[in-house]
C-alpha cells in the first residue's frame, strides 16, 4: 500500500492473468470499484484493511457502488479471504456485489460499509460465507445483505448485524441455509419473501436494547428457525410468518426460556 490511492495497482493485479492474488498485510486506499474478473480464482488478503481514499468516488448514496465486484471471468469459482472493508461513513459504498454466475466464497472477513454489505445480482452464482461479520450501515438506506436473485447461499458463523432494515433480505426464490448466526443490533434480522427458502440452525440473538420485533419474518415463502435470545434486553415478537392471508406469530411469552428449538412457517 502507498498510503494514498492503491486502486489502479490493485486492478492491474486483478487483470494480470494470475489466478492467485496475494496482498501483503497492510491498509489499502480505494478510490473506485475493484472488479474481480479474468483468471482470478483465489484472493488472499493477509488480514488487510481497505479504506476509502481521500479522492474516492463513492459519493452518491442514491446510486451505491461496491468496493469489490465479482464479474464474469474464467473458471467456475473464486475465493476471497482474510480482509476487512472499512467504509463506515461512506453512504455511497457497499462492501461487495456479485454480478458473476460463478461460485463465490467469502471467508474470515469484516464488512463495514454505510451503503450495505452485499448484493447479489439476478443470476448470481452460489455463495459460500464462513466466519464473516458486518456492521455499520445506516437505518433506512438499502439492506445489509441483499439476496435479490434466485441465489443459493450457505453460511456458517455469520454475523450480519447492521443498522439497516432488515439486516438480511432474501427474495425472488433465493435459498439461504445458515449454521450459526449471531447479532446484537436490536433490529429485524432477516426477511424472506416471494418464494424464498430459509433455514437457520443455531442463532444467538443478543439485543443491546428492547425491540418490538419480529426477529425473523417470512412472507409467501418457506422458512424454519432454531435460535435463542439472551441478555437483559429482548424482543416482544420473535417470529412472524405469512402466507395466503394466514399469519403465524411467536411472541416472547410463547418461547421456551427465551428460545425457539424449532419453528417452521409455511
Amino acid at each position: 500500500p502507498n498510503g494514498s490511492d492503491d486502486t489502479s495497482r490493485i486492478q492491474q493485479a486483478m487483470d494480470s492473468g494470475a489466478s492467485v492474488i496475494y496482498f501483503p498485510a497492510g491498509d489499502y486506499r480505494i478510490r473506485d470499484t475493484i472488479r474481480i474478473r479474468g483468471n482470478v480464482r483465489h484472493i488472499f488478503c493477509s488480514d488487510s484493511s481497505f479504506f476509502p481514499s481521500w479522492n474516492h468516488t463513492f459519493t452518491d448514496s442514491a446510486n451505491v457502488k461496491p468496493v469489490f465486484q465479482f464479474d464474469t471471468g474464467h473458471g467456475d469459482s473464486v475465493l476471497m479471504e482474510r480482509f476487512r472493508v472499512e467504509f463506515w461513513d461512506v453512504y455511497g459504498a457497499r462492501a461487495v456485489e456479485n454480478a458473476s454466475g460463478k461460485k463465490v466464497a467469502l471467508k474470515d472477513a469484516n464488512f463495514h460499509a454505510a451503503g450495505g454489505s452485499y448484493r447479489g445480482f439476478w443470476g448470481a452464482g452460489k455463495l459460500y460465507i464462513e466466519n464473516v461479520e458486518s456492521g455499520g450501515g445506516h437505518s433506512g438506506r438499502n439492506f445489509g445483505w441483499y439476496f435479490m436473485a434466485p441465489q443459493t447461499v450457505w453460511a456458517r458463523q455469520f454475523d450480519p448485524e447492521t443498522s439497516q432494515y432488515p439486516m438480511v433480505y432474501s427474495t425472488n426464490g433465493s435459498t439461504i441455509w445458515i449454521l450459526g448466526l449471531k447479532t446484537e443490533v436490536p433490529q429485524t434480522v432477516m426477511n424472506t419473501d416471494t418464494g424464498g427458502r430459509t433455514e437457520i440452525l443455531g442463532g444467538l440473538i443478543y439485543p443491546t436494547a428492547f425491540h418490538w420485533g419480529p426477529i425473523f419474518t417470512d412472507v409467501d415463502s418457506t422458512a424454519s428457525y432454531s435460535f435463542v435470545v439472551r441478555g437483559s434486553n429482548s424482543y416482544d415478537m420473535f417470529l412472524e410468518s405469512r402466507k395466503n392471508g394466514v399469519i403465524k406469530r411467536v411472541h416472547r411469552r410463547d418461547a421456551i426460556n427465551d428460545g425457539v428449538p424449532f419453528f417452521r412457517g409455511f
